[in-house]
């Protein structure tokens, strides 16, 4: 038996018109027409078709929660890893790899449950992977752990990153946070690339590096080097690029609307 068709009226016509009838089909022009605002305001935001269409980001409760979550993390982390640097204690370095690959592990499934809770899901779990990617290597040869501390500097600028949006002084932050996004993402990043690309090629390229950076290689791995796997080394590669390109879209966002342009979180 053949479904009955259902008559739409598609109201008034603002001209005094009467509605018009629509047998089985939705009015071609429905979706043109625009849509109150759920929160009954009537002052609607001018770039909220443009952020809808580019982002399913919502600024809602889960965001907030995994922004205070990250606060809090991170800070933790970066701490952890100055301390660990400087006292050198591979069983807290070690602690601090463990911990940071579970952080990873369950952020990466909490953005997976609520995707519109972060602003670019697909690039923050990218980079969750990579890192992973890396943290496979000081995971299962520790004496590796000390290079952890190393890389996880950089989350005290990723906190400055989300502390700056959240607060209503986040202007005061603008000096520090760019000057650690330079001084730690393309200064110490790429450096760690360096060091990192004689560690994974002790042999072939030994005689390329400076004396004393091997002989600190020796020191911190307590005269037991072993190369680093190529799949993390490749994965750091891979994050130092990233760093780049984010760099470029964050001074591309200077000058922008807000709105259209709040910068990305970036662990």
């Amino acid at each position: 038996m053949a479904p009955n068709n259902k008559t739409v009226s598609a109201g008034t016509h603002p001209h005094g018109g009467g509605g018009q009838a629509f047998t089985g089909q939705k009015c071609p022009f429905a979706s043109l027409a625009p849509q109150a605002a759920s929160s009954g305001g009537s002052n609607r935001n001018p770039h909220a078709v443009l952020t809808k269409q580019k982002s399913m980001y919502v600024d809602g409760l889960a965001a907030r929660i995994h922004d205070d979550m990250n606060l809090a993390v991170l800070a933790g982390m970066a701490l952890m890893a100055a301390w660990a640097m400087w006292e050198g204690d591979r069983w807290t370095q070690y602690a601090l790899t463990l911990f940071a690959a579970g952080y990873m592990v369950l952020d990466a499934c909490w953005i997976l449950c609520n995707p519109s809770g972060v602003k670019s899901p697909k690039t923050v779990l990218g980079h969750h992977v990579a890192t992973l990617s890396v943290l496979v290597d000081p995971l299962l040869q520790p004496q590796h752990a000390f290079y952890t501390a190393c890389a996880l500097l950089v989350e005290f600028n990723t906190f400055l990153l989300i502390l700056r949006r959240r607060v209503s002084w986040g202007g005061l932050l603008e000096v520090p946070f760019a000057l650690s996004w330079v001084a730690l993402r393309l200064i110490w990043y790429p450096f760690l690339g360096f060091y990192f690309t004689m560690c994974t090629f002790p042999e072939t390229l030994k005689a390329l590096y400076p004396e004393r950076l091997v002989e600190w290689r020796f020191a911190v791995e307590e005269d037991r080097p072993v190369p680093m796997f190529l799949g993390s080394y490749l994965a750091w590669v891979g994050i130092c690029i990233f760093q780049g390109w984010w760099s470029c879209a964050l001074v591309r966002s200077y000058g922008r609307p807000a709105v259209v342009t709040r910068d990305k979180k970036f662990l």
